[in-house]
């Protein structure tokens, strides 16, 4: 579960108009919306200001306004495109600059809304997040408030990365044990299959000598791939990480899958070869279902079907070579989730080659955030 760091990107609240440029109903219908803002009644001000908009639709002011009382109504994609009007209508710097700023607390506010959903998307809403107050600060280079906004950004940045970073490992480690429980599957049913062959010998009373030594071989190897089964339920979970509801429910199938085993053993070591055979099909019933709790795509995909797929690559890679070649297609693409990480650590890099050039902090009022990635 992603945890990410705490602290606090405030909005821009309310700005006053200067009322006289408009009529008497529209100041108003704006100063109704003022002060029901101010209330902390956030519906009264939205229609307050959405009537003053239809008399005066061309108005930086009113749309601000109305993008703050969308924001607190934590509406932030509505609220955004109110800033966005906002900051193309006016010719007033300082309104424009409060307008990208609020902008850039919006995108991150969607960031923080999709952070336990979509972290990619969550990735891109912060880097957009920190154009915005890059712009905020182009307009108005000593506006500190969105200089240090930035630098909070780019901590949640790290933390989503840092969580990507967990998330890839963590399903390269489940479907490395999908693929040896798929193994360990393809075993047990090798040892089931020996021991029906057994147990045809047996109904068929052949009593050659060597009947007991094969169903003790078999008992051998029963338990060889018991202790395999064991050690692949201890090391479920890398150290360090948490241990997911799939995984958890794929090793309890596990280990109730190593019990049958060790029943299986027991009775070959008693040449009980029908009642070994049970707990071998139990056991495979339970490996089976541990490999379903992993999901479907953790699954590793069948010998036949992973032939299918390699003669068709085969195909598909004949087919390019006999076409002409293009530089721009022979680059090797990346796959979307590094491309997008590899995306934000280059805005993270560039705001710091930015950082540089801005001396616009007071001595003590600021502290650098620490750059490990």
């Amino acid at each position: 579960m992603f945890k990410p760091i705490s602290f606090v990107i405030m909005i821009i609240g309310i700005l006053l108009m200067p009322l006289q440029a408009y009529a008497n109903s529209t100041q108003k219908l704006v100063k109704k919306g003022n002060t029901a803002y101010l209330n902390g009644k956030y519906d009264e001000a939205l229609d307050a200001y959405e009537a003053a908009a239809v008399h005066a639709p061309e108005s930086s002011y009113i749309y601000f306004n109305k993008g703050t009382a969308l924001y607190q109504k934590q509406e932030y994609t509505r609220s955004a495109e109110a800033f966005k009007q906002a900051a193309i209508k006016t010719k007033d710097i300082k309104l424009e600059t409060y307008s990208k700023f609020n902008l850039g607390v919006c995108s991150f506010r969607e960031a923080e809304r999709l952070k336990n959903s979509d972290l990619n998307k969550a990735l891109e809403a912060c880097s957009q997040s920190i154009r915005y107050f890059q712009d905020a600060l182009e307009l108005s280079p000593e506006f500190k408030e969105a200089a240090e906004n930035i630098e909070m950004v780019r901590m949640a940045m790290k933390s989503i990365l840092d969580e990507i970073k967990r998330q890839k490992k963590q399903q390269k480690a489940t479907k490395d044990a999908a693929e040896r429980i798929q193994d360990i599957i393809q075993k047990q049913q090798e040892l089931f299959d020996r021991n029906k062959t057994l147990a045809d010998e047996e109904h068929q009373k052949d009593n050659s000598k060597n009947l007991h030594e094969k169903v003790q071989d078999l008992a051998k190897g029963q338990k060889d791939l018991q202790q395999e089964t064991r050690m692949l339920s201890q090391n479920m979970i890398p150290q360090g990480q948490d241990m997911s509801e799939s995984v958890q429910k794929a090793k309890e199938h596990l280990d109730k899958s190593i019990g049958q085993q060790g029943a299986a053993v027991e009775k070959l070591g008693q040449d009980q070869i029908d009642q070994a055979s049970i707990h071998q099909e139990k056991s495979l019933e339970e490996l089976e279902n541990a490999l379903a709790s992993l999901g479907n795509e953790a699954n590793p995909q069948s010998q036949l079907q992973k032939q299918k797929d390699d003669k068709q690559q085969q195909k598909n890679e004949a087919s390019v070579e006999n076409q002409p070649r293009n530089s721009k297609d022979s680059k090797k693409k990346k796959a979307p989730m590094d491309q997008l990480a590899e995306d934000a650590r280059s805005i993270l890099d560039q705001e710091k080659e930015n950082k540089k050039r801005r001396n616009i902090y007071s001595t003590g009022g600021y502290h650098e955030v620490d750059k490990d990635w």
